[in-house]
């Protein structure tokens, strides 16, 4: 039997709630309601849901943008948090309304707003939500969201494509379940890149065959330590964009099936990959508990 409670919620969802100043929040019912929106000077609509809003159902005067997102744990927010910050901050220093929503606005919206008041308001995962939850009480990111935003904290409220903790989560996203992710990985990864400013890539490394740059130490899969290789003696690496083997190849299912990775320029094959959907068991800690893709560098 639904309780008040129950039928509160259900309220909120078809509503905009004032969280901040001109920053809305709300569910995809909140786009539709022309008088609310005019009330408020809403002037920007930031759509993050699967499916954009389709133009015959836009509003006039209002721009919109979108940033397609599922409400699944390994749906990646986090390198889109720079971009969708600069979009309301722009509406927040101009003093005109934005609303933005997912489609309750429960999760995926309320991650964003979130990230946006974190980095405003330079304050802890812990004291933005419980405001936020203050001013619409049926926010709840998923556990993967609440994640992201802690490493968003933890990254100082930027991306740091320095942090190998950073890149292991671009790994652990795209790379969860098959099938892999690899374009929108490297798409991605490079606009992070592109934001660290200094990117630290570190010593490079060549194929010794023919000299062509491979990978450098940035890219290198380690836990700790200066050294490229783990105590085991093998090099694992984050996929490289060059690995043509990789995109849109089948998925290796076990170690004893390995895909050759080939240099691009004299084709000597420099390594190998496999996938596996259980955590790799490496008797050194560099490796141990890496899962799903690995690309081990060969000697030669």
């Amino acid at each position: 039997m639904a309780t008040d409670n129950d039928f509160e919620d259900w309220a909120l969802m078809y509503t905009m709630n004032q969280i901040d100043g001109v920053l809305y929040l709300g569910g995809i019912a909140a786009t539709k309601k022309v008088d609310d929106l005019r009330r408020a000077n809403i002037t920007t609509i930031l759509s993050v849901i699967s499916d954009k809003i389709p133009r015959e159902d836009r509003i006039s005067g209002i721009t919109y943008y979108w940033v397609q997102a599922d409400d699944a744990e390994d749906e990646d927010l986090l390198t889109w948090f720079p971009e969708m910050y600069d979009i309301i901050d722009r509406c927040v220093v101009s003093g005109t309304g934005i609303l933005v929503h997912c489609a309750a606005g429960i999760s995926r919206s309320s991650t964003t707003v979130c990230s946006y008041l974190m980095k405003k308001r330079q304050n802890t995962y812990e004291q933005i939500v419980q405001f936020v939850r203050s001013r619409r009480p049926i926010i709840d990111p998923n556990p993967g969201f609440v994640a992201q935003l802690e490493l968003w904290q933890e990254m100082g409220y930027r991306l740091d494509a320095n942090s190998h903790r950073f890149r292991q989560y671009m790994r652990e996203i795209y790379f969860q379940r098959f099938p892999f992710k690899m374009k929108k990985y490297f798409s991605r990864l490079t606009a992070a890149e592109n934001m660290t400013q200094p990117l630290n890539l570190g010593q490079q490394y060549v194929c010794k065959k023919c000299g062509e740059r491979l990978f450098h130490e940035l890219h290198v899969l380690k836990r700790s330590g200066d050294a490229i290789k783990g105590t085991c003696g093998y090099v694992f690496i984050d996929p490289q964009p060059w690995m043509s083997e990789l995109n849109g190849s089948q998925p290796i299912l076990d170690r004893s099936s390995d895909q050759p990775i080939r240099c691009q320029k004299c084709k000597q094959q420099v390594a190998k990959c496999w996938t596996t959907p259980s955590a790799y068991q490496c008797p050194c800690i560099d490796h141990s508990g890496f899962k799903q893709i690995r690309v081990q560098m060969l000697d030669n």
